[in-house]
């Protein structure tokens, strides 16, 4: 079941009890019912009223059209509000002077630090080069089933600002979707095929394969 889901059937089910609860209270003195709703506000949870956002923050020089376009299709694909944040500064802590590049894992760890009101998930989109041990360089990272994840638009981009803007939007997918639990997928034109090039990030499609929504929609 998915978040929307979830949450519809949260506040249907409060709003039957609402119901029920004023059939009750009629006849009931004014003390009584006064004590009755306030009861009702006790036990019901706040949280079911509540809105989760998806949080996609930037760091160093990131084009404003790039993250608009991004967190366009990220709301778009997940059906969930978006916000977004920047901050002016890399993140000193995960840079790497003998590879001239920024730990991913890191990043990640730093994210995990961030707080924001109402977080459903949190990925980062910076504008320099990542790796994790083991690989040249990578895309990006995600915490699989976890809250955070980021996105490196360093080997994105190009002068063709369309095709610049695509690629940033397939990785954001990519990403955010190992945080919803899903793995790589066989399907090439799935947007969660795996990349190891930016040549492959520009052959594989924009979006979820009919197993992968599935499996989104099941989470």
């Amino acid at each position: 079941m998915n978040i929307s889901a979830r949450f519809t059937k949260r506040t249907t089910n409060m709003s039957a009890s609402v119901k029920l609860l004023g059939k009750r209270a009629m006849g009931m003195s004014q003390e009584k019912r006064a004590n009755r709703w306030k009861s009702c506000l006790r036990t019901s949870s706040l949280k079911s009223f509540s809105i989760v956002h998806i949080y996609i923050i930037t760091f160093g020089d990131v084009e404003k059209r790039a993250l608009l376009c991004g967190a366009h299709a990220v709301k778009h694909a997940f059906r969930l509000n978006v916000r977004i944040s920047s901050v002016s500064f890399p993140i000193s802590q995960a840079y790497n002077p003998y590879r001239g590049q920024y730990d991913a894992e890191l990043v990640l760890q730093y994210l995990s630090r961030l707080d924001y009101p109402d977080v459903l998930r949190l990925i980062a989109l910076v504008s320099f080069d990542l790796y994790v041990e083991g690989l040249n360089f990578v895309f990006g990272l995600a915490q699989h089933g976890g809250r955070n994840a980021v996105v490196s638009i360093h080997r994105l981009r190009t002068t063709d600002e369309e095709l610049f803007f695509e690629r940033v939007k397939k990785e954001l997918l990519h990403e955010l979707g190992h945080t919803f639990g899903l793995g790589h997928c066989q399907d090439r034109r799935c947007v969660m095929s795996f990349s190891n090039s930016v040549f492959e990030v520009d052959i594989k499609g924009s979006d979820f394969c009919p197993r992968c929504k599935s499996l989104l929609r099941a989470y």
